[in-house]
């Protein structure tokens, strides 16, 4: 893929917080573009939807000249989605929109397609261009990859206790501001002293029970 973009295109990236799609952090570079993005976009966004070569090949018709002119990206083995679904072969991907417009004419077809090729936040195969990728503060140096709010993944999903998309990733400064509006996490905050062990063995189950706490409170 590196010669599709520039050691330049890494570093702007690198530089920037903000999601190609939609402006929200990003905490994903994706290796088909050097873009930056969100775990929103990448779950949901056709056009970051990937599909494995044999499959363009077999969809659009493609003849082997016009398939090796792709963009094509070999994934690795690993675990991937939010619910982590083991992939353990290697596969050849492209882009669905790059095999798409390779048709003389896009027609309805194109996007009635889409639904039975993607299945979403579930389809490993958004995942694997994707790679956790820090930015950069220019004026510190320090590297910030994102972190995201465990009482929005577990709590009460109550907007008007300050609950935001339990998805969410938000750089540092951005958790901040959402804390100052989600009631459970300042409330976690305020009891966590409670759960601080000596040993590491005691903290592991003592993490344990304050994510349960998180889980099971009530307003």
């Amino acid at each position: 893929m590196a010669v599709h973009f520039t050691a330049q295109d890494i570093f702007d990236a690198l530089c920037t917080q903000k999601c190609f799609g939609c402006g929200e952090f990003g905490p994903f570079l994706d290796l088909f573009t050097s873009y930056r993005q969100c775990i929103t976009c990448v779950a949901n966004s056709d056009s970051l939807l990937s599909i494995t070569a044999f499959s363009a090949k077999r969809k659009f018709d493609l003849s082997p000249e016009t398939l090796r002119a792709l963009p094509t990206l070999l994934s690795l083995p690993g675990r991937y989605t939010e619910s982590e679904r083991p992939c353990g072969r290697r596969l050849s991907l492209v882009r669905m929109v790059s095999a798409g417009a390779t048709m003389p004419k896009q027609n309805d077809d194109f996007g009635d397609s889409l639904p039975q090729l993607d299945t979403q936040g579930q389809n490993p195969n958004r995942f694997m261009s994707m790679i956790r990728f820090p930015a950069l503060d220019m004026g510190t140096g320090k590297l910030d990859w994102g972190v995201s709010c465990q009482a929005c993944r577990l709590g009460t999903r109550d907007k008007k206790r300050g609950y935001y998309n339990w998805n969410t990733v938000y750089s540092t400064a951005g958790y901040m501001e959402h804390f100052q509006k989600c009631q459970l996490s300042q409330i976690g905050r305020a009891v966590a002293p409670g759960y601080i062990c000596v040993t590491e063995e005691d903290q592991s189950r003592s993490n344990v029970n304050f994510l349960g706490f998180l889980s099971k409170f009530r307003f």
